[in-house]
């Protein structure tokens, strides 16, 4: 490579003709010299130099020589530094001159092939180019080239399982204090550039860790995962006093289960999810838990409502004391789709209801009966035998 030279090119043109016209015997002499005299190359421009050849004492004519002294080209254009993050892609080198030629060190051979640096490693390279114009070499463009170290790869831990039951979560957390950047399925997720990160969605989880360089290293994905959990229906009971009934509950979101009854008292088996409700002394309600094969749990409450015996009064006297004013059927209240009609002594029906929310008041249409006896018949609407009789109304 050359370097550093006022001058790189001199170009002769020599006119000699040889004329032998005194003697066999020549000779050769340049400037009034038989030494040939070396050109000044710290000057551009042309030098004409002369020379003639003697014979004896006989000159022959004199031929010009002209020397011509190119201009070193200047060095090309190139910019520089160029910085690659260690492990990228690197592009090969580029500059804007003629007939570039390539130094990868000083004193190298070179080559016409732009070389393209390696970021194997990090550390600081220069390479070097120069141009030729008129046969003449410039002067070389110094090109320094930083690789810059990336952050150590970052790793992923989870506080907990990372398969678990929907509805729950899990804190990932980078090997980085700082310059974290999470993702999830490959996509950068706003705002999440703190060290932890809570997860609460399936999918592929990633740090991607900026070092001060500007640097990116990403971690190994990690997998979270959420199972299904179990979904259970509780059915409400009724249940007569002194009787027993059998629940009919269901239950879906897995292949195997495990049941618990809270609480157990009246049931046969708190295990199970259909156990008996055995004569049940008072309204109950139960919380079912259900867990799955995966862990994941699920619950219902079953509300059991004792259907207790109605207490039927078999007079009453509307007379505005203020005192069994009205027919007052005890626990009637328990079944809320009876029927309840009122008969006179014809067989007449004077009072009819669905469900017994208003007591009669011993009125038709507003105005109030006879004093004497009426007949009834109750019925509770749940495959039990109707109530039937007789009610004294008293003045």
């Amino acid at each position: 490579m050359l370097a550093n030279r006022p001058l790189l090119n001199t170009q002769w043109t020599v006119r000699v003709s040889i004329s032998r016209n005194c003697a066999e015997r020549s000779s050769f002499s340049i400037s009034g010299s038989s030494t040939a005299p070396t050109p000044n190359t710290n000057t551009v421009g042309n030098t004409s130099y002369f020379v003639s050849q003697s014979n004896g004492n006989c000159e022959s004519s004199r031929k010009e020589i002209v020397v011509t002294v190119n201009a070193i080209p200047s060095a090309p254009t190139v910019t520089s530094p160029i910085n690659y993050c260690e492990g990228d892609n690197a592009n090969a080198l580029n500059a804007t001159g003629v007939n570039l030629l390539w130094y990868t060190t000083i004193g190298s051979s070179s080559s016409s092939t732009a070389p393209t640096p390696s970021t194997a490693n990090a550390g600081t390279f220069n390479f070097y180019v120069s141009q030729t114009q008129n046969n003449c070499e410039s002067n070389t463009a110094t090109i320094t080239v930083n690789i810059l170290a990336k952050p150590t790869t970052p790793t992923i831990t989870a506080n907990g399982p990372v398969q678990i039951c929907s509805g729950n979560s899990v804190t990932l957390t980078s090997s980085a204090n700082n310059g974290n950047q999470w993702y999830k399925d490959g996509s950068s997720i706003s705002g999440a550039t703190s060290q932890n990160y809570t997860v609460t969605q399936a999918g592929s989880y990633t740090v991607e860790l900026t070092n001060a360089n500007g640097c990116k290293a990403i971690s190994a994905p990690q997998i979270i995962s959420f199972y299904a959990n179990p979904v259970a229906i509780g059915i409400d009971k009724n249940v007569f006093e002194g009787d027993s009934v059998l629940m009919t509950n269901f239950v879906s979101g897995g292949n195997s289960y495990t049941f618990n009854w809270f609480p157990s008292i009246y049931l046969s088996n708190d295990t199970i999810l259909n156990p008996w409700v055995v004569k049940p002394l008072s309204d109950m309600l139960y919380t079912l838990t259900v867990i799955n094969e995966n862990g994941c749990s699920g619950s219902a409450s079953v509300f059991v409502r004792l259907l207790k015996e109605l207490i039927i009064p078999n007079a009453f006297s509307p007379n505005g004391d203020g005192i069994n004013e009205t027919w007052e059927l005890v626990n009637l209240n328990l079944y809320t789709n009876c029927s309840v009609d009122i008969f006179d002594r014809n067989g007449q029906v004077i009072f009819h209801s669905i469900g017994y929310q208003k007591p009669w008041d011993g009125k038709v249409n507003g105005k109030p009966v006879p004093a004497g006896v009426y007949y009834y018949i109750i019925d509770r609407k749940n495959n039990k035998p109707k109530y039937s009789g007789w009610v004294t109304l008293i003045k």
